[in-house]
């Protein structure tokens, strides 16, 4: 089998289903699985996938046990020589998965791949990230994007400097659709499930280039991102999430390397930031968790 795709869903049935319809309608050249993990939806999103797409592998967990357990659990399950994580309120077009899938037969060193991120008015997504230094990580914490949006900092960082119409090879991308070779898998682990959902990105790209595998940018492979549909419903306990994730990305992978007296100040400054958030989100209007530069845009809308 070539592909197994797992998607986690969580109240998100219409799109879910548009999904859905979407990988069976337009995905063509490959063999392939679908395994869905649906985390304790009360919008009647697991009898939908049972009704109207039964060849699709369910699990239905009770509880909402997290993006990243809930992707492992499918991952577990799979049986295709690449897994593909996706999310729910995504849309494949035509040839997409066929082009992550033949560009990473051709390129061995490909440890995982990503397609090109198009909002529903056909606008691109900035997907693509550098893993974060001690320095972006502080200015990062401190909203530096908002402040500055086109200093060299904010580009570095969210990467809106690249020619997204060019193949990359880069440092992260985010896992909305994310192809990931079998022997990454057998090597470098699942998704580390201390990351409720945040940041599990930038800690699984690090762990892959850190076994020596490099990470592509297709832009001939295009999507649908619609964004946020499920963080968005609960903004307060999604930035929370957020936070929390940027703490452990940290602790991990930074912090055994910096005197205390940093620590402590990064530290600092994510709680300062969530406060912010948090203070915010209370009385502005938009209620998007993730609004860097290049974030999904708010609004449900046709997919083109």
């Amino acid at each position: 089998m070539d592909a197994s795709i797992v998607i986690v869903s969580y109240n998100s049935r219409e799109y879910t289903e548009r999904c859905l319809k979407s990988i069976y309608d337009n995905v063509k050249g490959l063999s392939f699985e679908v395994i869905c993990v649906d985390n304790g939806s009360k919008d009647g999103s697991a009898d939908m996938i049972r009704k109207k797409f039964p060849q699709v592998v369910l699990y239905e967990s009770r509880l909402n046990i997290g993006y990243s357990r809930g992707n492992n659990l499918g991952l577990r399950m799979s049986a295709g020589r690449y897994a593909v994580l996706l999310n729910s309120d995504t849309v494949i077009l035509p040839g997409a998965l066929e082009t992550v899938i033949e560009f990473m037969e051709r390129n061995r060193d490909a440890g995982a791949a990503s397609p090109k991120l198009l909002n529903p008015d056909g606008s691109i997504q900035y997907c693509v990230r550098t893993l974060p230094d001690i320095k972006t990580a502080v200015f990062q914490s401190l909203g530096w994007h908002k402040l500055f949006p086109r200093s060299r900092i904010t580009a570095r960082y969210y990467r809106t400097d690249l020619d997204y119409e060019k193949v990359l090879s880069v440092d992260s991308i985010g896992t909305t659709c994310y192809a990931i070779r079998r022997e990454v898998l057998e090597r470098v682990g699942f998704l580390d499930e201390a990351f409720f959902m945040y940041n599990v990105d930038l800690d699984y790209n690090k762990r892959i280039k850190d076994a020596g595998f490099n990470i592509y940018y297709l832009p001939e492979a295009r999507i649908i991102h619609y964004g946020g549909i499920s963080v968005n419903q609960n903004n307060i306990r999604g930035l929370k999430e957020q936070h929390q994730g940027m703490w452990l990305m940290y602790k991990k992978h930074y912090s055994p390397r910096r005197p205390p007296v940093t620590n402590a100040f990064v530290y600092a400054a994510i709680r300062m930031r969530l406060s912010a958030k948090l203070l915010l989100a209370l009385i502005s209007s938009d209620k998007r968790v993730i609004k860097g530069p290049g974030a999904p845009r708010s609004g449900k809308g046709t997919a083109p």
